[in-house]
């Protein structure tokens, strides 16, 4: 193959390029790894400042311009694909190589611009900086016990929204003012730890609600846009506690258990009932979980306590999910899982249950919390 002076340079200045692009993310990676300082900077200056400017920039807008981004990127990809394949098609190989150049180029950028918008986030161990607690082990009386106060809580916020325990929730919440009042939250947490300071709010509902429905997906954090995106097509009684978790993501917390931990005590934060029902009745079933695993006979014990109106919210949230259910389901899963695992999160799509871990700790830490966490404690945290 005999390339001109043109397409020669063409190509080696595509992978310069390459290079310069890749020693940059290698780069990046190991300063993060290897340097404190640039750690502490980029968690407590650097990524603050990106993604405040970010909300600022989006904020504004009623739409989410994350998911318009994001159809862009799939059309100009399948553009991409096109191309590339009339290219082989035709066998011209200097074109394919030129396109093979660009999509490595294009791959690596997104890449970098991922870990300085977002990615590094999940080694920055935010939950141990400002709560000075981290996933670890507990026993199996600690999470009973948790589970018994979760519960508690659970069916003492059903009864204030449903008016009685026998009853399942009705609501009638519209997204901007679950956003609003989920904002109100973090203010009144503010005191709880330095990160939990939210500003220049920008909470979208995804225009992808009803077809996210189809993966499981009741909301994500766009990176690039900095925008918070809530699946307003799920279950009212989720939002809430959904709202916070997606917010708490927006400060840095990226690891989802410490965004389901940060949601959780925006939430018991809120004035409102609905809010800390939502979040209770969301961590118990985490917690009901792990006990189911742990020791059957407790777990079984604790749900026959449960409020009838709490197992018929349970019941239509498993049934709304039900109808979704469909074959790319279990795949996206697992390509969930993958990328969670490649972002540090070793366990996974199962980190969201490491949040159980983290609430014991951050209990542990409150004076009598042997007494706060038991059966039949009036214990309530700060805030609530």
């Amino acid at each position: 193959m005999k390339w001109d002076p043109g397409t020669r340079n063409r190509i080696r200045t595509k992978v310069a390029c390459t290079a310069i692009l890749l020693g940059l993310s290698i780069g990046l990676n190991e300063i993060f790894d290897g340097s404190r300082p640039f750690r502490d900077w980029y968690g407590l200056s650097a990524y603050p400042f990106l993604s405040r400017i970010q909300r600022i920039l989006t904020g504004w807008c009623p739409f989410s311009l994350g998911d318009m981004l994001y159809v862009l990127a799939g059309l100009g990809l399948l553009l991409y694909f096109i191309r590339l394949g009339k290219s082989l098609w035709r066998k011209k190989g200097i074109s394919v190589l030129r396109l093979s150049l660009d999509g490595i180029n294009g791959l690596i950028l997104v890449y970098l611009l991922f870990l300085c918008f977002w990615g590094l986030n999940y080694r920055g161990y935010r939950t141990e900086r400002d709560f000075q607690i981290f996933p670890g082990a507990y026993s199996d009386s600690e999470l009973s016990r948790l589970s018994a106060w979760l519960l508690d809580n659970t069916n003492r916020y059903h009864r204030m929204v449903a008016g009685s325990a026998r009853d399942s929730t009705v609501l009638n919440l519209l997204p901007d003012q679950v956003f609003a009042d989920a904002r109100q939250a973090y203010l009144a947490s503010e005191s709880s730890a330095p990160g939990m300071v939210y500003r220049h709010p920008s909470v979208k509902p995804s225009m992808f609600g009803y077809l996210m429905n189809y993966i499981g997906v009741s909301g994500y954090y766009n990176p690039f846009t900095g925008e918070a995106q809530v699946n307003t097509a799920i279950p009212q009684l989720l939002q809430p506690y959904v709202c916070c978790h997606e917010m708490a993501h927006q400060l840095g917390f990226a690891p989802e258990e410490s965004a389901n931990f940060v949601g959780y005590v925006a939430a018991m934060h809120s004035k409102l009932p609905v809010f800390r029902y939502s979040a209770n009745f969301d961590l118990l079933i985490y917690a009901l979980g792990e006990l189911r695993f742990r020791d059957s006979g407790a777990e079984k014990s604790l749900w026959a306590s449960l409020d009838t109106g709490v197992k018929m919210d349970y019941r239509i949230i498993r049934n709304f999910y039900r109808q979704f259910s469909n074959p790319v389901d279990p795949l996206m899963s697992r390509m969930y899982d993958r990328y969670l695992r490649a972002n540090n999160e070793e366990a996974g799509i199962y980190s969201y249950d490491e949040v159980i871990g983290l609430l014991i700790q951050y209990y542990r830490k409150i004076p009598g919390s042997d007494r706060a966490i038991s059966r039949k404690s009036n214990y309530t945290p700060p805030g609530g």
